[in-house]
């Protein structure tokens, strides 16, 4: 795959990971958008559960890879 081709990969991947995650943190806790955000974005506790808990650490190391696997592949 080349280097333009794979640029846009650790941003979808984030971006994916990141509304299912918002979606299930609002769901459990019973949170609107705001309450949600709040949450995600640190500023709000919020309960936990082993979904939520992966889903974080999903949307944190699937991107940082994908990244590292896109500078390796343009050579930089």
């Amino acid at each position: 795959m080349e280097c333009l081709e794979a640029a846009p990969w650790p941003f979808v991947l984030f971006v994916f990971f990141a509304f299912i995650s918002a979606y299930v943190v609002a769901k459990h806790n019973a949170f609107a958008l705001k309450d949600t955000l709040l949450a995600l974005g640190g500023m709000k506790k919020f309960e936990k559960n082993w979904l939520i808990n992966l889903l974080i650490a999903a949307t944190l190391t699937l991107p940082l890879g994908a990244s590292y696997w896109v500078i390796a592949a343009c050579g930089a």
